[in-house]
């Protein structure tokens, strides 16, 4: 196999819109791919089961009435969907609840949990080395990280108005080294987007190039040597499911601090 074979994005599909050639690319497909197993993996929880409209006086014999009970029993017994999306909220919840605070974690656990659903799926999704990892490609996380940006500074802007520029010179700050903190402060918070853009994208390529040289590894040994290296691929593909649990989480927890960060500006 080609080392960067998964960085190469393939036009599947073309079609025209109003004189413009659009094209439905293995990036689009993944990311459809991503969207439908968090649909199912969401699905059981969301939407309740329908209620039965049969009683007990329906059925005549014992072992009817019991294979009805233990049905209706089940019910009320979560099934492992809604354990992991359980699992999951109360994950995200507990960051929120540590960044942002608890008066303000259920006005924004709702864009954690979609961050942290959609780029861990994407994540999990690329360990297959014949899909396009989504979250390898820098442009698409960057436009989760600008969406993010522009998001987090209108919530500052209006929570503090004009105080939001404390952001870039706290109080008690010498006038001597008020100009230099200003500058450093300013690039450090429009550089977020492209920090977070970069990070998830440099983590998950590195992590499908260490597998891909050792399927290489694998691929070129003799057979009788062949078990050895196999072992080690197996190994390095569970470290990046450990990666890619990872990244969903800082890429999470990152996105709260600095909306924990700009919604106390003034402080």
């Amino acid at each position: 196999m080609e080392l960067f074979d998964f960085l190469k994005t393939t036009s599947l599909y073309a079609f025209q819109v109003c004189g413009f050639e659009i094209h439905f690319t293995s990036l689009a497909l993944s990311m459809f791919i991503s969207v439908f197993f968090i649909i199912i993996a969401l699905g059981t929880y969301v939407f309740p089961t329908k209620k039965t409209t049969v009683s007990k006086d329906d059925f005549k014999s014992s072992a009817a009435l019991k294979e009805w009970e233990k049905r209706k029993m089940r019910k009320f017994i979560p099934n492992y969907p809604q354990i992991m999306c359980e699992a999951m909220y109360e994950f995200v919840e507990e960051i929120a609840k540590g960044t942002v605070g608890e008066e303000d974690t259920k006005k924004f656990i709702s864009i954690g949990i979609t961050l942290f659903t959609f780029i861990l799926f994407c994540n999990a999704l690329g360990i297959f080395h014949s899909i396009s990892p989504v979250t390898s490609n820098f442009l698409i996380n960057s436009y989760i990280s600008v969406f993010l940006f522009i998001s987090t500074t209108a919530v500052g802007m209006f929570r503090n108005g004009l105080k939001f520029g404390r952001l870039f010179l706290p109080k008690n700050v010498p006038l001597l080294l008020a100009p230099l903190l200003f500058l450093i402060e300013f690039f450090t918070y429009f550089t977020r987007p492209i920090t977070l853009a970069l990070r998830l994208a440099a983590n998950v390529i590195a992590g499908h190039i260490i597998t891909g040289v050792a399927v290489n590894v694998v691929a070129s040994a003799d057979t009788a040597l062949k078990i050895l290296p196999f072992s080690g691929v197996i190994l390095l593909n569970g470290f990046e499911i450990f990666v890619a649990v990872l990244q969903a989480y800082i890429f999470t927890m990152l996105s709260f601090v600095y909306l924990g960060t700009v919604k106390n500006a003034d402080h």
